[in-house]
């Protein structure tokens, strides 16, 4: 495992970072945004894409 450490790891660590940013975004507007703003935040879209709901 140690001669393929990054092969092995790394889609791990990307798995981790992808969900850590995601609850991230939804906990920061699930708290800021009370209504639709006219434009969306990076953050706001990329979670509504994440679901399919943009």
């Amino acid at each position: 495992m140690n001669h393929h450490w990054d092969e092995a790891t790394r889609p791990l660590l990307e798995a981790y970072f992808h969900a850590h940013y995601f609850l991230g975004m939804a906990i920061k507007y699930g708290n800021e945004l009370s209504e639709l703003p006219a434009t969306l935040p990076s953050g706001w879209a990329a979670l509504l894409c994440l679901y399919n709901l943009r």
